[in-house]
């Protein structure tokens, strides 16, 4: 039982974090071809900050500590999926 929940889990953080990244990109590739869609880029970038909140508070933090870093690669994808998991343990841990 408690496998088949961590399965289902991890499915669910793989499919947030690809929406969300295809809207990152969708929204970056297509916010310079239309001006009177702006506002549906900006909440396109919202939403899938929404999806990426674990890498969007470890980028917060890293511009925090050194505002010249630059932007990251796949490393974003662990802290993703690290979040999403340190989530999901509090939730069992302070579910019961």
């Amino acid at each position: 039982m408690k496998k088949s929940v961590w399965i289902k889990r991890f499915i669910a953080i793989l499919v947030l974090s690809i929406v969300g990244y295809f809207l990152f990109l969708h929204a970056a590739m297509s916010s310079d071809m239309a001006p009177e869609l702006a506002w549906y880029y900006q909440l396109e970038m919202f939403v899938a900050g929404l999806f990426w909140w674990p890498a969007s508070i470890y980028l917060g933090l890293r511009k925090l500590i050194d505002p010249s870093y630059g932007m990251l690669g796949f490393e974003l994808w662990l802290f993703q999926f690290l979040g999403y998991f340190a989530m999901f343990k509090l939730y069992d841990k302070y579910k019961n």
